[in-house]
């Protein structure tokens, strides 16, 4: 279960891992997107964290490995995130 936190006007979102350990900032923001909107493709996720695609492709291989999400289907699949 994420921890929602209130803070200067705005929110704060903290996902945990199986272990109960932080994901770092930009796992956490990709993992938001992808519940947001399953059909997101890396250079959308580049653009909307600022960074780059080959940054975002090593993050999304990580959770993936980790098994925090999976790809569904080929290029025109979607996201799913695992709880």
């Amino acid at each position: 279960m994420p921890i929602i936190k209130e803070q200067n006007g705005g929110i704060t979102v903290q996902l945990l891992n199986k272990l109960g350990n932080k994901l770092g900032n930009t796992k956490e923001q990709i993992i938001l997107e992808m519940r947001t909107n399953s059909k997101i493709s890396a250079a959308q996720l580049a653009k909307l964290l600022n960074i780059s695609t080959t940054a975002i492709e090593k993050n999304i291989k990580q959770l993936r490995e980790e098994g925090f999400i999976k790809r569904i289907g080929g290029t025109r699949g979607h996201w799913e995130v695992i709880d």
